[in-house]
């Protein structure tokens, strides 16, 4: 590009025009110059210099010299708004006017050159007058830099002396908020040719550029030269006067000059796009030099040209690899710089390559910004079934087990039978409590309501059996809800884990694309009631619970028949009928009920309880109208009397039986929170019921959890329950992480003791089914002897059930991605992982999450800081010593319990995830880094490689938090502290380089006899196999054992022992076999007369007999003229000398039948040194096959193009020499 300074002004009219083609200017005699066509001289020729540099070069281009150094420390000093010059007046100054000065403290006689300078005012501070400096020696007082509000003279040294430019003050710095002195972060471009605006620019001094100006950091800035053109005049620079002394015009003004200045500036990436005429030559890289030009870089129409031919032929290709990874944060000239939440570094290692045939270099480590896998999707109406096992199947089912309040039942190891012996109040269970369970659910399966034969599922967890019980459960209950018999065998043991996932990975939460939660699930709730005389019960939902909207899972109106068995009706006080119509007569011999006006159809179904005379029995059969069947006979037989149904306490009542002529129950649902049940009987008093049923939760907010960092634990193992070698409880439930194990034998317990935390491991206290205690395990390397006294500290979740109880989702979480030192929030990446009984891996955050929370059997020690001792040795004499390992539901559940999910039941909920995506890392022919973005989505395909770059790396960005590699050290560092993997590492980037190799011809040639070995011994590998499958049978037929195969394929002697005398095979190289050693020789034949016919000899040619006439005569010839004039044929004989040849023709030989006597064994063929290679003697391809018959003296054999060489065919019998008497 051109200059930028206009010239066609006054008074220089320079009016050049390259269009008009004038290349010269013609001055004449007689004419005079003007000052334009002096001017359109210099126009010209810098107009073909122009050309020229723009054909070889690029703008900006360094040509020669010009090195550059980085400056990271870079000394400066603030200056005063004024100076005071030799006079001692105060007067504005321009500090770059000390520029290559020195300025020496007047109090310290401290030194330093100025190296560059800027001009500013204090009130603009930070932009005030500065110079950056460079010491050279140290003041009296031992200073290494300038003080505050220090008076420094300016001078300038040369060889007459010191020049003084001025006085001046260092910066008064009077606040806190303001420096005087610092370092700044330079750059030093050495003495040097540019091409820059069509001219080659002379760098004459070191120059200095500013990167950062108050700072070391140097960003990702880029440096780069701009041409400053300045007119200056002899006003300006007297050295312009004319200096012919002795002259008139002596001391004349002359003509103007142009100057051109390369000036350093560095300017942020985007800045430096849209500066006109800046030309880069550096690049920082989160704060490290990465790149820097070179000098005679040949660029431009050239350099374009071989990097075209390098591309053609070569395409992309590194010389030293760029290694790619990923990291959160780059340490750049001692500053560390972190990138936010959502954006990972990409670190691309020092190398060379050649992109698109353009040299490409990375001095230091490169970064470059990646988003991370932050892109969402949205699935509306998911839903998860809940068919958990780890259930008892029951039966001789009495009252019911509430189990949002974590009720415990006892273990026994009989039956209790309590339907069948009518014991529904049982308060003295039968057998042995063998141990303790918690319920979860209870849910209605099949079964005739109310009979000794309905099937319930009673969910149960935290099994706890007494150490001498096997799992021989009989029944199950208390005295306060009832008691079932069960089948000691749970249902779905494997199946009872309380973590449902959607099948979608990288949950960000459970909202749709508004960010609306719409999650809705069935819970089981129960209510106490009362059962009015009428025989009906209300049940209303008084209120939701906290974090949702509760409702009834029913529309309104009749609850249909298939829909009663959600609903279980439990007396919970005995109470019986009015009389029903009609009397009974009742026997002491048989269980029959015969009835008189009776109608037992419309009040009794087998299981039913019926009074009469005082006698309670168990209905077990209803004939019709008049007739039942009860359980056991009456004491004594009676006739007409009153009878009425009972309900026991502990009884199931049926609802909704179907039964032709039974008194309708039913449910019938007033709205959506309230429903009643009508039994079809009038009683004689109102009683108490209890009703089991579900409830539907909208809108449904999660618990959270609250993290509480810096507790501590005491552990003294000599008197723990579990002994010296544990493991040992810690108290605290739902533990994240283990910060330090501090080990001690005096029994003291502070921070100061030895950190023993790599002989431990720890367990969270999750559990398939709640959170308990956390556990700590010694390892292999700890000896109780040594530090039987154990400090933990910890960081551990509590639960609050503030904003919502029931479940956790990744919500539940106090995430804070942006911010990692809030002490009351983790990161996503923190998220715990869960092993399950089954060693699956469950990262939470996928996962809706319905174990119970439990309660801390240590006393927490409170939020501290670790920095304040104080407060440390506070939370040490609160900590436990030694917590109890008991599992107790937390006392954040509120009394309406925890809200599981109902058996049978579903889960519907929106959920946002993030999703995967693919990237590319590519360099482009400029040296700069860039990254290639793909789509997000389920399954990412990468994008295509770019043709303007070369691609280093494939990067795989997984969902969010895509962690980069040390935060996956990091992770893996808890990991190994931990007894089972606590932190997901699933989630890490990972990358895939490209393979760019560059291949020389030295590489070529070792790949070609590498794929030549490959091939040989791939061949071998299929021999092998052959060899290996070959069978080969013994004596009685069986298979032989083959071990140690050796094989040779028979197509060269590299497998062969040559050396070893009693090698005697023949190698068929182009069939691949193996022959006896031969010997090769030739045959001489004779002619023989007496036996051949029709032929006859004439030397050594055998024709056909023939007889010679004179064809022309000419007998008086007396000289001989040459015939070449004349063109004729002529037919005669030729005489060869020698006559014949015995050498072997390998192109094309005759072919000969012929009988050769063989009365030597094949060992006079295999003693001799020849005969090695089969076929040496042919080397033509289109050979017939070699036929052998084998006689008891002789071998007949008919050799094809092999033996007998001749310079002419012709036909005869043959004999060998010596005679063979069978030829």
């Amino acid at each position: 590009m051109p200059l930028n300074t206009d010239l066609n002004v006054p008074p220089y009219f320079d009016d050049y025009d390259e269009a008009n083609s004038y290349y010269r200017i013609l001055f004449k005699p007689q004419q005079a110059v003007q000052a334009r066509e002096l001017t359109q001289v210099q126009s010209i020729l810098q107009n073909q210099i122009e050309r020229f540099g723009n054909w070889a070069f690029k703008n900006g281009d360094i040509v020669d010299g010009c090195p550059i150094i980085d400056l990271p420390r870079l000394d400066y000093v603030r200056l005063s708004d004024t100076a005071s010059n030799s006079s001692s007046t105060t007067v504005p100054y321009d500090p770059r006017a000390f520029i290559n000065a020195f300025a020496v403290s007047l109090t310290s006689n401290l030194t330093a050159r100025v190296l560059s300078a800027n001009i500013g005012y204090y009130a603009y501070y930070p932009n005030t007058n500065i110079v950056y400096l460079q010491y050279v020696n140290t003041g009296n007082n031992g200073a290494t830099t300038f003080a505050n509000n220090e008076p420094l003279q300016f001078y300038i040294a040369n060889t007459l002396g010191n020049t003084a430019l001025a006085n001046v003050n260092t910066l008064s710095n009077t606040t806190s908020n303001t420096t005087t002195t610092g370092k700044a972060h330079g750059i030093s471009v050495g003495v040097g040719t540019v091409f820059i605006n069509g001219e080659f620019v002379k760098v004459q001094t070191p120059t200095i550029g500013i990167v950062n100006a108050y700072g070391i950091y140097a960003g990702n800035n880029v440096v780069g030269f701009q041409l400053q053109e300045t007119i200056i005049n002899s006003n300006q620079d007297a050295s312009l006067l004319d200096n012919a002394l002795g002259y008139s015009n002596y001391n004349a003004p002359g003509a103007d000059r142009l100057k051109l200045t390369p000036t350093l500036l560095a300017l942020d990436p985007t800045t430096a796009s849209n500066t006109a005429g800046f030309n880069p030559i550096a690049q920082y890289n989160f704060g490290s030099l990465v790149a820097k030009s070179l000098s005679c870089d040949v660029y431009s129409i050239v350099g374009n040209a071989i990097s075209q031919r390098i591309y053609d032929e070569a395409g992309n290709y590194v010389v030293n690899p760029f290694v790619v990874d990923t990291v959160t944060s780059t340490t750049g000239n001692s500053i560390i710089t972190s990138v936010d939440a959502n954006t990972v570094l990409g670190r691309v290692s020092p190398g060379i390559g050649y992109s698109r045939g353009e040299r490409v270099e990375i001095l230091k480590t490169a970064y470059i910004n990646m988003r991370r896998g932050i892109d969402t999707t949205t699935l509306n109406s998911q839903q998860i079934s809940f068919n958990f096992g780890n259930y008892f199947t029951a039966t001789e089912v009495t009252g019911g087990f509430p189990f949002n309040s974590g009720t415990i039942v006892n273990l026994y190891d009989q039956p209790q039978t309590a339907v069948t012996s009518k014991n529904f109040n049982n308060t003295s269970p039968s057998g042995n409590v063998i141990g303790t369970a918690i319920v979860r659910d209870f849910t209605y399966l099949q079964g005739t309501v109310g009979s000794n034969t309905a099937q319930y599922a009673v969910h149960v967890y935290n099994i706890k059996l007494t150490s001498s019980s096997s799992l021989n459960i009989k029944s199950i209950g208390n005295t306060s809800y009832g008691f079932a018999d069960v089948n000691p065998n749970l249902v779905g043991s494997q199946n009872g884990l309380m973590l449902f996932g959607f099948g979608q990975s990288g949950l960000k939460n459970l909202r749709d694309k508004n960010n609306n939660l719409n999650t809705e699930y069935v819970y089981g709730s129960s209510n106490t009631a009362v059962l009015t005389s009428s025989g009906n019960v209300t049940i209303s939902i008084t209120s939701s619970a906290t974090g949702g909207v509760d409702y009834l899972p029913y529309g309104t109106g009749a609850l249909p028949q298939n829909d009663l068995g959600d609903i279980t009706l439990v007396s919970t006080n005995t109470v019986s009928s009015s009389n029903l119509s009609g009397n009974v007569s009742i026997y002491n011999t048989n269980n029959a009920v015969v009835g008189n006006g009776t109608n037992f159809l419309q009040y009794f179904i087998p299981g039913d309880l019926v009074t009469v005379s005082s006698q309670t029995k168990t209905v077990t059969s209803v004939t019709n109208a008049t007739f039942m069947s009860v359980d056991s006979v009456f004491s004594s037989s009676l006739s007409g009397q009153n009878f009425v149904k009972t309900y026991a306490n502990g009884k199931i009542i049926p609802i909704g039986i179907s039964n032709p002529g039974y008194s309708q129950s039913n449910v019938y649902v007033t709205n959506s929170t309230s429903f009643t049940i009508n039994t079809g009987l009038a009683l004689s008093s109102a009683s108490s019921v209890r009703v089991f049923y579900p409830v539907l939760r909208t809108s449904t907010v999660p618990a959270s959890k609250v993290i509480n960092k810096n507790r501590f634990v005491k552990i003294q193992v000599s008197n723990n329950t579990n002994g010296p070698q544990g493991p040992w409880s810690l108290g605290y439930t739902d533990v994240h992480k283990i910060t330090a194990v501090y080990g001690s034998s005096d029994g003291s317990y502070n921070l100061s003791n030895p950190n023993v935390t790599n002989q431990f491991v720890f367990d969270t206290g999750q559990t398939d089914y709640y959170y308990g205690p956390g556990m700590l395990y010694p390892t292999g390397s700890y000896n109780s002897s040594n530090y039987p006294y154990l400090l933990v500290q910890l960081d551990y979740f509590t639960v609050n059930t503030t904003p919502g109880i029931g479940l956790f989702t990744v919500e539940s979480y106090p995430i804070d991605d942006a911010n990692t030192a809030n002490t009351n929030a983790i990161q996503t990446k923190d998220i715990p992982l869960y092993i399950d009984g089954s060693g699956n891996s469950r990262w939470l955050r996928d996962y809706v999450d319905f174990r119970v929370p439990g309660n801390n059997q240590s006393t927490d020690t409170g939020s501290i800081s670790i920095a304040n001792s104080s407060q440390v040795t506070t939370a040490i004499a609160a900590a436990t010593v030694n917590p109890s390992i008991s599992f107790v539901p937390s006392s954040s559940i509120p009394a309406g319990g925890w809200n599981p999910p109902q058996y049978g039941k579903n889960l519907q909920s929106d959920i946002t995830s993030y999703l995967p995506r693919t990237d590319l890392i590519t360099i482009t022919p400029d040296n700069l880094l860039k990254v290639v973005e793909g789509r997000s989505a389920q399954a990412p395909q990468a994008p295509l490689f770019p043709d303007n770059s070369m691609t280093l790396a494939t990067i795989n960005v997984p969902v969010y938090p895509s962690l980069s590699t040390d935060q996956i050290d990091a992770d893996q560092a808890i990991n190994k502290l931990s007894k089972n993997l606590i932190r997901d590492t699933s989630t890490a980037i990972t990358v895939n380089l490209v393979e760019n190799r560059r291949y020389t011809m030295a590489d070529i040639g070792k790949l070609d006899s590498r794929i030549s070995s490959l091939e040989y011994y791939a061949q071998l590998t299929t021999s092998q196999q052959k060899a290996s499958s070959l069978v080969v049978t013994d004596s009685n037929g069986l298979n032989r054992f083959k071990n140690g195969i050796f094989v040779d394929n028979f197509t060269s002697f590299l497998s062969s022992c040559v050396a070893n005398p009693e090698y005697s095979v023949a190698i068929d190289e182009q069939s691949g076999v193996a022959r006896p050693k031969f010997i090769l020789d030739t045959f001489r034949v004779n002619f023989s007369n007496t036996t051949s016919t029709n032929s006859q000899q004439t030397g050594r040619a055998i024709t056909l007999p023939y007889t010679s006439i004179k064809f022309l005569s000419q007998p008086y010839a007396t000289e001989y003229m040459s015939a070449a004039p004349v063109q004729f044929h002529w037919n005669g004989t030729m005489r060869l000398a020698p006559s014949y040849d015995n050498n072997i023709c390998q192109t094309s030989t005759a072919s000969v039948n012929i009988t050769q006597c063989n009365v030597q064994p094949w060992k006079q063929f295999a003693n001799t040194p020849f005969g090695s290679v089969w076929g040496s003697w042919n080397t033509t391809t289109n050979t017939n096959k070699t036929t052998v018959q084998v006689g008891t003296v002789c071998t007949k054999i008919n050799y094809v193009n092999n033996i007998i060489t001749y310079y002419r065919q012709g036909c005869g019998n043959w004999s060998t020499n010596p005679p063979n008497p069978n030829a």
